[in-house]
């Protein structure tokens, strides 16, 4: 049961990170639940966006999978 929480909590990393990235390239219009990333400054957006993307995959990749066979 953890195991599947921690691909949820990775895929809404992803999720929110690829949001995020698309507000960055202004592809969408900004909303309140992107918009905290811009907060400290343009260029750490970028950081923050990036990183969010990078440990949820890292939760969902490394996460061991059901051994049910």
């Amino acid at each position: 049961m953890e195991k599947n929480i921690a691909r949820v909590i990775g895929l809404a990393l992803v999720i929110l990170g690829a949001v995020g990235l698309l507000h960055g390239m202004e592809a969408i219009r900004p909303n309140k639940a992107v918009s905290w990333m811009t907060k400290w400054g343009y260029q750490q957006a970028w950081f923050v966006r990036g990183g969010l993307v990078a440990v949820g995959l890292t939760l969902m990749v490394l996460t061991p999978g059901d051994d049910r066979g």
